[in-house]
């Protein structure tokens, strides 16, 4: 395997790209960073630091609901830069507002739009290296 087949664009994870074609949800496109950047490793870290022993078990979380909003907090914070195609119910487009997005993401009604942020930002983790490119070569 070259060298260049796993390596890491972090100029371009950094920036975010646009995702599309996502399973589910229409036109909706997402411009994400990928999952498992720098700055989602710090806030995932300090959320897992920050939850109560009571919800832990040998340092993992066990509480399913406090798993949920640890992960939709750090895909709202270091994940999700911006979409397109997402409209409120009078039709018209919803702009992105970096609180809006955290409030849906955390709001487990909006789970698909909680799933589809993160399978974006795996996808986008793929498009940063050459994993992509190296697979569509096979």
């Amino acid at each position: 395997m070259k060298l260049s087949a796993i390596k890491t664009d972090l100029a371009k994870a950094e920036q975010g790209v646009w995702i599309d074609n996502i399973p589910d949800m229409g036109e909706l496109r997402l411009k994400v960073r990928p999952v498992g950047n720098p700055d989602y490793r710090r806030v995932y870290g300090q959320l897992v630091d920050a939850t109560p022993r009571h919800l832990k078990r040998g340092g993992i979380i066990s509480d399913q609901q406090t798993k949920s909003d640890i992960s939709a907090r750090t895909l709202a914070d270091t994940v999700l830069l911006d979409w397109d195609g997402l409209e409120g119910e009078d039709g018209k487009p919803l702009k992105y507002d970096p609180v809006l997005a955290k409030q849906l993401l955390l709001n487990p009604e909006y789970g698909a739009l909680r799933d589809a942020v993160a399978w974006a930002g795996n996808v986008a983790s793929e498009e940063t290296t050459g994993t992509a490119e190296a697979n569509a070569g096979n």
